[in-house]
């Protein structure tokens, strides 16, 4: 995944674009949870790949946050610190369901994490997200 080296990597409306990249993976990762969920309710075995699929998508989110926390700190960002928040939430709630997929992979299916993460993740593209872009379009600073 592509980082931002600069203050101005990602202004005007090229920032939206990595955005929309970064989002996207998250999206196929979310799709493939699903998938993967499934396949633990037929088959409880099946755990590994359910564990495998959420460290995928913490890992691709992890990256994502980074690189859109070091923009936000390149630009003076003034809703920082709330955004880095709720990446923070979104990591430990990750955390949380790869910890209960050791324990028991059907808990997780029946948590029904993947309507929640999609929830979560359109609203936060939506919201917090197409704010930041926002404010990248119109020059930042």
């Amino acid at each position: 995944m592509q980082g931002y080296s600069t203050p101005h990597a990602a202004r005007g409306p090229e920032a939206r674009g990595l955005f929309e990249g970064h989002h996207r993976g998250v999206g196929d990762r979310i799709k493939a949870l699903s998938a993967a969920l499934e396949a633990v309710n037929s088959r409880p075995e099946t755990g590994a790949p359910l564990r495998d699929c959420l460290n995928d998508l913490r890992r691709f989110a992890a990256t994502h946050f980074a690189a859109e926390e070091k923009l936000m700190e390149d630009v003076f960002y003034p809703e920082r610190a709330d955004h880095v928040r709720r990446h923070r939430d979104f990591l430990a709630w990750l955390d949380r369901l790869e910890a209960a997929s050791r324990d028991e992979p059907r808990r997780v299916r029946a948590a029904g994490p993947t309507v929640v993460l999609a929830g979560w993740w359109e609203a936060h593209a939506l919201g917090q997200d197409r704010a930041l872009s926002e404010f990248l379009c119109r020059g930042g600073l």
